[in-house]
């Protein structure tokens, strides 16, 4: 005689920090959870377990901190691979050696670029940099005093400076960027980055600040001429590395992480701003990197 004994589910095996389940319908014997990881975190470990006789066949992955300098911009909210990232680390190109000192960045004025093939050009000759955060694989990171700006050249056509040519049915865009701000020196209006216009019908995005209007860091859209533009107001760290992420699907929310936490979330347009003047105050479709990273010694 034998007996056979009834496979045996497995209890539900939670989520990794700054990470969720995908599509989970039960733990039954045999079946699969996969995860993944909030925006500005990478997977680390295997992304599916399977249950098997009440125990899952491989430890829980974890999410960690993109150790990355620089910006970076996704097509459509939903992307982990970006269609641009720039470097920001004082190097001409990704095959140079890091700075040895944080003084002086590449002397021809360039801004490499890690994917999209769209070098940066400084309006000055070279930007002095400073220490990159801890958590970097690089040294040094740029460091503007508010008049050195970087222009990425010409987006339009493109979802960086018009949501409405974001590719997919449901259109949207993800910027994400380290920085660090003394929000005391910083006083007036400071554009930290912006797209700038593609049209009347496409303005782009836009992170600024305004200690005349008491914005302290605000991250905007502006998505067509119809429709007013959308905002989320953002608590930072001062004078301190924080890395942003700012995801924003189109007549739907736009959201903000700070160092992997949601801090801000908007789903309605702000109906009280008139968008005319966004036109006159940004009229090219050129991207600019004003402030990345340091603000204003």
């Amino acid at each position: 005689m034998y007996s056979c004994e009834a496979d045996i589910d497995c209890l539900d095996p939670g989520s990794p920090d700054n990470g969720y389940q995908v599509g989970v319908s039960s733990f039954v014997h045999g079946s699969t959870v996969e995860f993944k990881c909030d925006l500005g975190y990478e997977l680390i470990g295997v992304s599916q377990l399977t249950c098997s006789n009440r125990k899952w066949d491989t430890e829980l992955p974890q999410c960690q901190g993109q150790q990355k300098d620089g910006i970076m911009a996704f097509a459509n909210s939903g992307g982990f691979v970006p269609d641009y990232y720039w470097d920001l680390s004082g190097k001409c190109s990704i095959n140079d050696n890091d700075p040895t000192l944080c003084s002086f960045s590449c002397a021809d004025g360039k801004v490499y670029s890690v994917v999209g093939d769209l070098n940066g050009e400084l309006f000055t000759s070279q930007a002095a940099l400073t220490e990159a955060p801890t958590n970097s694989p690089h040294r040094c990171a740029y460091q503007s005093n508010g008049d050195s700006v970087v222009n990425f050249g010409n987006f339009e056509g493109e979802c960086l400076s018009r949501i409405a040519d974001c590719p997919g049915t449901t259109k949207g865009i993800s910027i994400s960027v380290w920085l660090k701000i003394n929000q005391a020196l910083n006083t007036g209006e400071r554009y930290y980055f912006s797209s700038g216009a593609h049209s009347r019908s496409g303005r782009g995005v836009a992170l600024f600040s305004d200690s005349n209007s008491d914005i302290d860091l605000r991250f905007q859209v502006n998505e067509d001429a119809i429709n007013f533009p959308w905002f989320v107001d953002i608590p930072f760290p001062d004078n301190v590395w924080f890395h942003a992420v700012f995801t924003f699907v189109q007549y739907t929310r736009l959201v903000a992480y700070i160092d992997g936490v949601e801090v801000a979330r908007s789903e309605t347009p702000d109906t009280s701003t008139f968008l005319l003047s966004w036109q006159y105050k940004c009229k090219s479709h050129y991207i600019s990197l004003h402030c990345v990273n340091v603000l204003t010694l």
